[in-house]
């Protein structure tokens, strides 16, 4: 029995977690968690795409009547939050930051290979 305890826990811990990501919350095996809407939107990118470029954030975070400048400032300070949040709540970093490969000056961001994440649609 404690083999089999240990190779169910080996096994758990090497396969891939699915989170469901609805309008309001982030959820996993009935366990539910409230987040900003930013930080749904943001999460709501990784559901589409497993790498998201750092032009495609920023997208969320711009505004007309504010510089770029304070774009970045607050894409950076919500994705900390954001991934400190979720580490928190399921004990597991989500979003990994990296440069491209073509271009050192492009950031790319890259969900956790051990993460997928699914978008609920309402119909």
């Amino acid at each position: 029995i404690t083999v089999l305890i240990i190779v169910l826990s080996m096994y758990h811990k090497m396969i891939e977690h699915t989170y469901i990501l609805d309008e309001s919350s982030i959820s996993i095996s009935g366990v539910s968690h409230q987040l900003l809407p930013i930080e749904i939107s943001i999460l709501s990118l990784f559901s589409k795409n497993r790498n998201v470029l750092n032009s495609s954030l920023m997208e969320l975070f711009a505004k007309d009547d504010k510089t770029k400048d304070y774009a970045v400032k607050r894409k950076n300070k919500t994705l900390i939050s954001l991934e400190s949040k979720l580490f928190k709540l399921f004990n597991i970093s989500f979003i990994e930051k990296r440069k491209s490969v073509g271009d050192s000056r492009q950031l790319t961001y890259s969900l956790n290979k051990k993460i997928r994440i699914i978008e609920e649609t309402i119909e």
